[in-house]
C-alpha cells in the first residue's frame, strides 16, 4: 500500500455526518434561530477528532442547493451588503463538486476538489445514511496523522488581515471583516498598540460563530461581550506537526504564529493547511525524511548497474542466436517485415537484414 493511499482510509471518519441542514426557502433572519439552537447543542458536546463545522447544508427535498458558511449568514444579518430577508437559496454558495462517500476520489483528488470550492468545505453524500455530511480541511488535519511528514514541513504563515480588530470594535465590524476575507475567525489584539509589537499585547482569535449563537442580535454590540480565552500559538520556526497539536485542542482551524519573543507574526488558515496536504508538499517533506540526495544517488547507481546487466544479457543472447545452427528469424507484424535473421539463415538464403 502506498504512502498516500493508506491515509485515504482515515477520510470517512473525518466526515461530520450531523451537519446543520437548512431549508432553501428560509430567510436569513428565520435561519438564525435554527442555527443558534444547533450550534449551542454542538458546543456543549466534547469533540475528539471531529470539530463542528460552522457551515450549513442548504437543501430542498434532499437535493443539495449549496453551502451556507457562517460569514455569509453574518453578512446578511449584520452588514449592509446583504439583506436579512434574503432566502437561503439566494444566499448560499453553489457547490459544483458534490461527492459520494461510496466513491471518494484519491487523496490527491480530494485535495484538488478542495481547491475548487468556496468555502473550503466539501459536502459528501451517503447512500447508506441517505443524507449529507461535511468534510473540512481542519477535520482532515485532526483525523489523518501525518506528523512524521509534517515535522519536516516548516509552517507557511500568511499576513493577518489588513484591519485587526480591537475589543471596542462592534459585531458589525467583525461580520464585515469575515465577509470581506471569507473567514470564520479574525485575530483580535488587546492593548493600545494595534500592531501587536508592544509588550503586554494579548492575542485572541475571535470565532464569528461564537457571536452568531448569542441571543443578542444587535450588530452594534461590543466584541468585549464574548471574548474567548487565549488560544495556544506556534512559533514561526516550528512545523505543521506543532500546529496540528494546537488545532486538535480547539474547534477553530486557525493558528496564530509569533516570533520567539512573543510578537505577533501571522497565522495559519485553512488555505495553508490545504497547501500542506498537497502531494508536492508531502513529497518535499518525504525527500527530507529519507535523505533525497542519498536516495537519488542510490537509484542512479542501481539504474547504471541494471543497464550494464541488460547489455551483458543482450550480448549473450546475440551470441547464442548467431551461433545456433537452427534457422531463426523475427518478423515484425506491425511493420510487415523481417527484422532479424540469424547467421545460419543468412548464409542459406544469402540475405541479411543489413542489406535493406
Amino acid at each position: 500500500m502506498s504512502f498516500i493511499s493508506r491515509y485515504c482510509e482515515d477520510i470517512p471518519p473525518a466526515i461530520d455526518w450531523e451537519p446543520l441542514s437548512l431549508a432553501a426557502d428560509l430567510t436569513a433572519i428565520e435561519a438564525i434561530a435554527v442555527w443558534r439552537d444547533y450550534f449551542r447543542r454542538r458546543v456543549r458536546q466534547a469533540f475528539t477528532t471531529i470539530a463542528p463545522i460552522s457551515c450549513a447544508v442548504v437543501i430542498q427535498e434532499k437535493r443539495l442547493v449549496g453551502l451556507l458558511p457562517d460569514w455569509q449568514l453574518a453578512g446578511a444579518l449584520w452588514t449592509d451588503q446583504l439583506s436579512a430577508m434574503i432566502s437561503l437559496a439566494d444566499l448560499c454558495l453553489p457547490v459544483n463538486l458534490p461527492l459520494s462517500v461510496e466513491a471518494l476520489p484519491s487523496f490527491s483528488g480530494l485535495i484538488q476538489a478542495f481547491t475548487q470550492t468556496v468555502p473550503a468545505v466539501l459536502p459528501i453524500w451517503s447512500e447508506e445514511r441517505q443524507g449529507w455530511g461535511l468534510l473540512s480541511i481542519g477535520n482532515i488535519v485532526r483525523q489523518v496523522d501525518l506528523d512524521q511528514v509534517w515535522q519536516k514541513l516548516s509552517l507557511q504563515t500568511v499576513a493577518l488581515p489588513t484591519c485587526l480588530l480591537s475589543a471596542d470594535a462592534t459585531v458589525e465590524a467583525l461580520a464585515q471583516q469575515c465577509l470581506e476575507h471569507q473567514l470564520s475567525a479574525i485575530p483580535l489584539l488587546l492593548g493600545s498598540d494595534s500592531t501587536g509589537t508592544s509588550p503586554g499585547v494579548i492575542l485572541r482569535c475571535l470565532s464569528l460563530n461564537d457571536y452568531l449563537i448569542q441571543p443578542d442580535g444587535d450588530r452594534q454590540r461590543n466584541l468585549a461581550t464574548a471574548l474567548p480565552p487565549p488560544l495556544p500559538t506556534c512559533h514561526i520556526d516550528q512545523s505543521y506537526a506543532h500546529a496540528r497539536q494546537v488545532i486538535k485542542q480547539q474547534s477553530l482551524d486557525y493558528v496564530l504564529t509569533t516570533q520567539k519573543n512573543g510578537e505577533l507574526y501571522g497565522w495559519v488558515t485553512p488555505q495553508q493547511w490545504l497547501d500542506s496536504l498537497h502531494p508536492e508538499a508531502l513529497l518535499t517533506a518525504l525527500q527530507v525524511i529519507y535523505n533525497a540526495p542519498l536516495l537519488v544517488q542510490t537509484l542512479e547507481s542501481r539504474i547504471v548497474r541494471q543497464q550494464h546487466q541488460l547489455k551483458q544479457d543482450q550480448h549473450l543472447i546475440q551470441q547464442f542466436l548467431s551461433q545456433n545452427p537452427n534457422l531463426i528469424y523475427l518478423y515484425d507484424l506491425g511493420q510487415q517485415q523481417i527484422c532479424y535473421l540469424n547467421y545460419s539463415l543468412s548464409v542459406m538464403i544469402g540475405y541479411s537484414c543489413l542489406d535493406e
